[in-house]
């Protein structure tokens, strides 16, 4: 499914290609300070990836130049229905001071965080094949209704 079928109940979209990590100019942007050439084909940064950090930065830079909040997402993203009804209610209880909002519920990656702000960090790692086992999903959906 594309993300505008799965993700038709958002009003205010704009697709934005990103940037093919193959093609960029990886002197220029290590010159500039945007990657580090000790971490590029060391499998750190497959081009893919460069691409697509070089895509959020661009974005990052379009928020801050328009002095505005913007929600990057990835093509395969779904939005839960519920998304622009409550994210705004979110953001407005955030810090003055705040940058940056990780909306997400990917668990095939790692995710840190801080579990008591200023006090420690932690790393967790999920089990995604139990995450998208019907019996967990169930018992999730009938706790939140």
């Amino acid at each position: 499914m594309t993300f505008a079928k799965v993700n038709a109940h958002l009003k205010n979209v704009t697709r934005v290609s990103a940037a093919d990590g193959a093609s960029l100019d990886t002197l220029a942007l290590e010159r500039a300070g945007i990657i580090s050439r000790d971490l590029m084909g060391r499998d750190y940064y497959s081009t893919g990836a460069l691409g697509a950090a070089v895509s959020h930065l661009a974005m990052f830079d379009l928020a801050v130049n328009q002095n505005r909040i913007i929600t990057i997402a990835e093509d395969d993203a779904i939005f839960n229905t519920e998304f622009e009804r409550l994210a705004p209610a979110m953001i407005k209880a955030l810090p003055a001071d705040w940058d940056f909002v990780l909306w997400g519920f990917n668990f095939d990656v790692f995710a840190a965080f801080e579990m008591i702000p200023g006090v420690s960090h932690c790393m967790a790692q999920f089990d995604e094949p139990r995450m998208k086992g019907a019996t967990f999903v169930h018992s999730c959906a009938s706790r939140w209704n």
